[in-house]
């Protein structure tokens, strides 16, 4: 086994690997597969929402000190105090792998509200760059101050 997620395997096959070792897992996953568990239920994902504008070099923004703020307020609904933020990490679920926010990058409702209803979901996923404080999920954002020593793009 190289790597397992929730939904994934990753297999390594080497020189040295056998036919009879290749078959006997190919064995145990059909044994597996024919189990007949209970399908899980699907949980339909929002479509990514759209890149917003990048503020501030990707670099510059990485090493600010920044701040750290919460997801989701004491109610569970998501921080709207994010919006018009700017994020000093990159924020990757995976799967897919696919960024969400990179360092520099203008932080929206739609972003927020994607974002939370990922951490809200029964699906299955590892979130890079969302920092726990506790069982709080938060997001690193630039400090005012911050933004007015950095250069501003275009």
């Amino acid at each position: 086994m190289e790597k397992s997620t929730f939904n994934t395997l990753t297999l390594l096959l080497s020189v040295g690997t056998t036919r009879s070792k290749v078959s006997r897992l190919y064995d145990a996953l059909m044994r597996i597969a024919r189990e007949h568990r209970a399908p899980r239920r699907l949980v339909q994902t929002p479509e990514i929402p759209a890149f917003t504008k990048l503020r501030y070099l990707p670099r510059d923004a990485y090493y600010c000190g920044g701040e750290l703020v919460p997801v989701f307020d004491d109610r569970e609904r998501v921080n709207r105090k994010l919006a018009g933020r700017i994020c000093a990490d990159q924020i990757v679920p995976y799967p897919p792998g696919i960024p969400l926010l990179v360092p520099g990058q203008l932080i929206t409702s739609q972003i927020i509200g994607y974002l939370g209803d990922l951490l809200h979901s029964h699906k299955r996923m590892e979130m890079h760059g969302v920092v726990h404080e506790g069982y709080l999920p938060c997001i690193r954002v630039l400090k005012p101050d911050e933004e007015k020593g950095l250069q501003r793009l275009s």
